[in-house]
């Protein structure tokens, strides 16, 4: 089993266009621990539509966001480095290899949205655009935050 084994890809491109909102459920979590700054961090899997997973990788890149995957594709690193390998050609974004964070912020589907303040953290999940997501995740927010530039993502 894969435990927090961090693989970061760069990627190179520009944002795509926002996607329509479909259905969201939005939930406002804390998280234990040692606070940390703020982050935004969009969890995707590889068996994603393709056009759905570019689409969120370009989107964000532009809002300065993590993207997450929770291991590895078909458990091979060979396969999952070939299809990072075609992402990279088309997007400008790292991909995180990261369980444990599934595991944290209670991922069950994808993709999620997960923003994060010290110990606060709310979550999206969704096929809708990130820009739709943190718009709404910004509403739910128990505190002042502006994690990511919502100008990029327009």
């Amino acid at each position: 089993m894969v435990k927090a084994l961090l693989i970061k890809l760069l990627l190179i491109a520009a944002l795509a266009s926002s996607a329509k909102a479909a259905s969201m459920d939005v939930t406002p979590r804390s998280r234990q621990g040692k606070p940390s700054a703020s982050s935004l961090i969009v969890f995707v899997s590889l068996g994603m539509p393709h056009e759905a997973l570019v689409q969120l990788l370009r989107q964000a890149k532009a809002a300065h966001a993590e993207v997450a995957i929770r291991g590895l594709w078909h458990d091979s690193f060979q396969e999952t480095y070939r299809v990072l390998q075609g992402l990279v050609q088309e997007t400008d974004n790292g991909v995180t290899i990261d369980p444990e964070a599934f595991t944290r912020y209670h991922v069950a589907v994808v993709p999620t949205v997960v923003i994060t303040q010290g110990k606060q953290w709310v979550s999206a999940r969704g096929n809708v655009s990130l820009s739709y997501a943190l718009h709404r995740l910004k509403q739910e927010l128990p505190y002042e935050h502006q994690v990511a530039n919502k100008e990029n993502l327009r």
